[in-house]
């Protein structure tokens, strides 16, 4: 149709609390995803790296992550998602708007 906005999207995964283990219904789940947020209690630095196989990762330490590996998550952070709509038709808009929406894990 024209003079509809075009959207564009990026799916995002959203995981926790998988304590050492990542489940294979997990990996299904995510796959296609553009990005993982893994809210804490990865477990395992080895579930932090399946996670980085499928998209790139954001993830944060939960009480339950120990370890060398683990001092290396931080123990919050905010990512920042980017959505773009595109209103080329509308003469009377601006060509782009934007909009930054950031999400505290």
């Amino acid at each position: 149709m024209k003079n509809q906005p075009k959207n564009i999207e990026q799916v995002i995964g959203v995981i926790s609390d998988t304590h050492g283990l990542l489940r294979p219904e997990a990996v299904v789940a995510l796959r296609g995803v553009e990005l993982i947020l893994h809210a804490g209690d990865l477990g395992s630095p080895e579930v932090l790296d399946a996670l980085k196989g499928i998209a790139p990762v954001v993830a944060v330490r939960g009480n339950n992550d120990k370890g060398a590996w683990a001092e290396e998550l931080p123990p919050w952070e905010v990512a920042e998602v980017l959505t773009s709509t595109d209103y080329a038709d509308y003469p009377d808009e601006e060509n782009e708007r934007t909009a930054l929406t950031s999400l505290l894990l």
